[in-house]
């Protein structure tokens, strides 16, 4: 995939304007998703170790732009509604990671897309769904294990 400048302006403005630093983040970047593969994961599924129901434990919707006049991407993470126990049961944590991965890619189509619209660099903004959510005391293994956060 080509690289735009807003791109390049996305990771000068993560690194406070530091160009240096920047310039080998980003190269560091270009070569982490190749090595992932990151350009064909649209092109996974569950032969590549792709796992379709990451979704239904951990759903995020791409919403769209905030409207006309702000080209922004709107999230909707449904927090409450993430079955974590169920998913540490069913699904592999690498077969989460890559949904997780295809998602973002989607989300930066998304954000590119909207700066081609708007001639601007965007962003996306995440709106967390609390409703449902609860301290569940069976899952402080999981922040705390292997798996921790």
């Amino acid at each position: 995939k080509s690289v735009t400048d807003f791109d390049l302006l996305r990771w000068v403005y993560a690194y406070k304007g530091d160009v240096e630093l920047a310039i080998l983040k980003f190269i560091r970047h270009l070569r982490i998703r190749k090595i992932i593969g990151l350009d064909f994961i649209e092109n996974l599924n569950g032969s590549s170790g792709l796992d379709e129901m990451a979704e239904e434990y951990a759903p995020m919707e791409i919403l769209g732009p905030v409207n006309e006049s702000d080209g922004r991407i709107l999230l909707l993470e449904r927090s409450g509604r993430f079955n974590l126990e169920q998913m540490v049961k069913s699904i592999r944590y690498s077969s989460f990671m890559l949904n997780r991965f295809r998602l973002m890619e989607r989300i930066m189509k998304e954000i590119r897309l909207s700066e081609e619209r708007t001639g601007k660099r965007q962003s996306a903004i995440l709106l967390l769904d609390l409703d449902g959510m609860y301290f569940h005391t069976g899952l402080i293994s999981f922040i705390t294990g292997v798996l921790r956060l």
